[in-house]
């Protein structure tokens, strides 16, 4: 069976200076409009999720609100995680092995490092590095996504918006 998993970095973000942690930084304007190309992107390949999991801080929260509305997903759940935030690539893995097997497209919103870490390790090819806003989309014939793990991924999309 084919799936697909959606990694979704968040879009660019005010600095420090505006928030008072990097927890509750906030998107900026061009992180709104990189966020809605991305879900646009998504949704003219026809692959919306059928469940989004992102972090808990501001800015991925609000990433995951405008790539909801913008991809109109009608039968997607939506669930905030606070371990997907100051985490580990192994910790992501983790989170994603627990999704139920009928899920065939699984979308995770998070941060860098780990994000690029985690395309890199399921996907076998040299070091990726993931800006702001920018998606990958990867297939993989695993059954069950507790079988997620070295190279058992193939990066078939990526978008930017520059």
């Amino acid at each position: 069976m084919v799936k697909y998993l959606i990694v979704l970095r968040h879009g660019e973000a005010h600095s420090f200076l505006h928030q008072t942690s990097d927890f509750q930084r906030e998107l900026t304007e061009l992180g709104k409009q990189q966020i809605k190309s991305a879900a646009n992107f998504i949704k003219e390949k026809e692959l919306i999720p059928d469940v989004i999991l992102a972090s808990a801080a501001t800015r991925t929260r609000q990433s995951a609100a405008i790539a909801f509305l913008e991809m109109e997903c009608n039968k997607t759940a939506l669930y905030l995680k606070q371990e997907l935030y100051s985490t580990s690539m192994e910790q992501i893995i983790e989170i994603l092995s627990d999704q139920n097997s009928t899920i065939e497209k699984l979308m995770v919103v998070g941060h860098n490092p780990e994000l690029s870490m985690l395309l890199t390790h399921l996907s076998g090819d040299g070091y990726i590095t993931m800006d702001t806003g920018q998606v990958f989309i990867l297939k993989t014939e695993i059954e069950e996504w507790y079988h997620l793990s070295a190279d058992t991924c193939t990066i078939v999309f990526q978008h930017h918006l520059n």
